[in-house]
């Protein structure tokens, strides 16, 4: 299944997030942060609505810029073609953490000519 890799790297990011606000548990997220909370919404609907993912993935940037979300949003707007819009974005996240796998591997995708990109599978997805 196409989407079943993605599925996994978001579940890995959500259960993370997860750990902190209090997985599966409805009344446990409202005590996450704002931006965690819409990273979290994010993650959830990354499959089947694209664009309210990068909605929310923007607004937990503007509450609190995360690398991963700079990463998810830029990977999703890489996708779609809008390079300097992920380009923008993956600096923005590699000067969160200069060292992220995922922004790295993008980052180096987006400095490709357009023949030679690929932006189908970030480390984190490669077991």
């Amino acid at each position: 299944m196409p989407g079943h890799a993605i599925t996994s790297v978001t579940a890995a990011a959500a259960l993370a997030l997860c750990a902190v606000a209090g997985c599966g548990k409805e009344a446990a997220i409202p005590s996450a942060s704002e931006a965690g909370q819409l990273y979290i919404q994010a993650m959830k609907v990354r499959i089947d609505d694209e664009q309210q993912c990068l909605d929310l993935l923007a607004k937990s940037i503007e509450a609190a810029p995360t690398a991963s979300a700079h990463f998810h949003r830029g990977w999703i707007l890489a996708k779609r073609g809008a390079l300097d819009e992920a380009a923008d974005g993956v600096r923005q996240g590699l000067a969160l953490e200069p060292e992220n796998a995922d922004l790295l591997w993008l980052d180096g995708e987006l400095k490709k000519p357009p023949q030679k990109q690929s932006f189908k599978m970030p480390p984190s997805t490669v077991k």
